[in-house]
């Protein structure tokens, strides 16, 4: 983020020059919001933000400041009628992306924060590594999977990379421990030495640390 110039009266500009894809300018959008939702104090009222944002990509929705501003300014207004607090782009197929990523973040912190011994929608899949001049298990591999009540069985590739954005890579790790810690001591019948705890994932949902 480079610059954050007010543009009217309560209209601000972000800009945002270099970004893998439009969804990680859904990302800063959701930022803000939440960095917004917080209450602020004035004096003797608490006061609450609910911002409208318009999201313009270049070159597919201008090749010019000018006309990137205009097409902000009317996603903007679209997100100010569809209820206000929200993000919309100019292009409505980046919206169903976007309000997809968004269904997916909201279920994947409503999952990280109902994580319990009694009830828990990840589990661990343990993968043998073994030697293989002595067929020996040396090691285990921590596989992440997801199972949402209506989603179904969401892959690793894209709940993984989403917790990472979100910063809920990390609850989800701890979450994780008591079943790693759990595995462990079963690996003792397997004749493997005590397993590392994962402290992150990769993207292909595998721990990055193994038993060994």
């Amino acid at each position: 983020m480079t610059s954050l110039p007010a543009w009217g009266g309560d209209e601000f500009v972000v800009v945002l020059p270099d970004i893998e894809s439009a969804l990680t300018a859904a990302s800063v959008a959701g930022k803000v919001q939440r960095f917004l939702a917080d209450s602020h104090e004035v004096g003797e009222h608490q006061l609450y933000a609910t911002p409208s944002i318009g999201i313009s990509i270049f070159p597919s929705d201008g090749r010019d400041s000018n006309t990137l501003l205009r097409n902000a300014d009317v996603a903007m207004y679209h997100a100010k009628n569809a209820g206000r607090n929200n993000y919309q782009f100019y292009a409505a197929r980046m919206n169903e992306a976007a309000s997809e990523r968004l269904q997916m973040e909201n279920a994947l912190r409503l999952a990280v924060s109902n994580i319990s011994p009694y009830a828990c929608q990840f589990s661990l899949h343990f993968q043998p590594q073994m030697q293989v001049d002595s067929g020996r298990i040396v090691g285990l591999e921590a596989l992440a999977r997801w199972h949402h009540p209506t989603l179904g069985n969401v892959p690793p590739a894209r709940f993984i990379p989403l917790a990472e954005d979100t910063g809920l890579i990390q609850p989800l790790a701890t979450g994780y421990s008591g079943k790693v810690a759990a595995m462990c001591e079963c690996s003792r019948i397997w004749d493997c030495p005590p397993c590392a705890l994962p402290s992150t994932f990769r993207h292909n949902s595998c721990a990055t640390k193994t038993c060994r």
